[in-house]
């Protein structure tokens, strides 16, 4: 059996953060600049990459924009951008680059 790691990049405030439980005041903080994180995350290998506007997710609409421009002309990876709602209120990701032959890959 084989999978692929693909390692997600998530934005706040134009931030790289992790939230605690997904609670949204909970952020810490790995990143000013989320293109360092996919730079980084490119460097060690991976062969593609998730960005979540966080904001968006809270927010119902895209809020993270110019952050996620800037992070998709920085790396050369295919990269799967979502506002973090995942495909059960209907909203559906967008992709850069190749999508990665997985299950994964179906989800709209």
């Amino acid at each position: 059996m084989s999978f692929i790691v693909i390692p997600a990049v998530d934005i706040k405030d134009g931030r790289c953060v992790r939230l605690l439980q997904g609670a949204p005041r909970t952020e810490t903080v790995f990143y000013e600049d989320p293109s360092e994180a996919a730079l980084e995350w490119e460097r060690r290998g991976a062969k593609y990459l998730h960005v979540v506007d966080l904001d968006g997710a809270f927010e119902g609409r895209p809020a993270n924009e110019s952050a996620i421009a800037k992070l998709l002309s920085a790396v050369s990876i295919p990269v799967e951008v979502g506002e973090g709602s995942g495909p059960a209120n209907g909203r559906s990701a967008t992709w850069r680059g190749e999508r990665p032959a997985s299950w994964w890959a179906h989800v709209r």
